[in-house]
């Protein structure tokens, strides 16, 4: 069976929701052209919590997303932190388990402008969910998104909303106008009060 098989590229890389570098061979058996998996994990990736209660947020935040799985619906909600490390992606990509949901990501500091709104957001948001039971669309480093691709979430939003659901990430509000912020629930990771650093640090310690 072995010298029936040629490897005709090696080491072919890609990256999926979970930033897990994933690697395969093309290799060729018998004439035919097969893919060979391997995976490989960055560190960061090997210990991202997985679950709700893996994740050390505060107990409102928790509170929140508890009730969301519960009931199976969710409000558009943008995940703000100046810095980075403090959850944001790892809530993202927990909820989007959690609530057993179709899901596609958006790179808004690499898909850039309203075309990408226009030809990976809206076909998405106007299907409905095939495979899970809710649709959520993950847009990350939205500061980082052009004017108008902000702008244009806004309609995207109030004509999809019943269908599917949005969770954006972002360091910086401020290329994010009022009338959008008042369509997310905002979950700001920049100030915590002294009993929500308590308790999170009893979380971390356990």
């Amino acid at each position: 069976m072995k010298e029936n098989c040629n490897v005709l590229e090696k080491d072919i890389e890609f990256k999926n929701l979970n930033n897990i570098r994933r690697k395969y061979d093309i290799i060729e058996v018998n004439g035919t052209k097969v893919t060979q998996s391997k995976q490989e994990k960055l560190f960061v990736e090997r210990y991202r919590p997985r679950k709700l209660f893996d994740l050390i947020i505060p107990k409102s935040t928790r509170d929140y997303l508890v009730e969301c799985v519960r009931t199976g619906i969710m409000k558009h909600t943008l995940l703000y932190s100046q810095k980075g490390g403090l959850g944001k992606t790892s809530i993202s990509q927990v909820m989007v388990h959690e609530m057993d949901s179709d899901f596609k990501t958006l790179s808004a500091n690499i898909e850039r402008g309203i075309s990408a709104i226009k030809d990976i957001l809206v076909p998405f948001c106007s299907q409905r969910a095939m495979y899970g039971k809710t649709k959520l669309a993950l847009i990350e480093e939205i500061g980082d998104a052009t004017a108008p691709q902000v702008d244009s979430l806004k309609s995207v939003i109030d004509k999809y909303s019943g269908n599917m659901n949005i969770i954006i990430t972002t360091n910086s509000l401020g290329n994010i106008s009022q009338p959008l912020r008042t369509r997310f629930k905002i979950i700001d990771f920049n100030n915590f009060s002294d009993e929500e650093t308590k308790d999170m640090t009893v979380q971390l310690i356990k």
